[in-house]
């Protein structure tokens, strides 16, 4: 998997509305994580857009390395 499954998002607590932020990885793994205030949240990945864009970032690092070349993102 590619370092884009790390990257950070900021979700909405349904209940309170606070903000927390999680992986891209937590959302695709389902995790189960609370607020600030302790509500449980049930991460759950619309669609399947979180596969595909970590699957496309794979297949651009592949053919970089192809061509000899070396990819750095933050």
């Amino acid at each position: 998997m590619s370092f884009i499954l790390d990257s950070k998002v900021n979700v909405d607590c349904p209940e309170c509305r606070s903000r927390l932020t999680v992986t891209l990885r937590d959302i695709q793994q389902r995790r189960l994580v609370r607020c600030s205030r302790g509500h449980s949240i049930q991460l759950k990945e619309q669609g399947d857009g979180i596969r595909k864009v970590d699957r496309a970032t794979e297949d651009l690092e592949r053919s970089i390395r192809r061509l000899g070349g070396t990819i750095r993102l933050k």
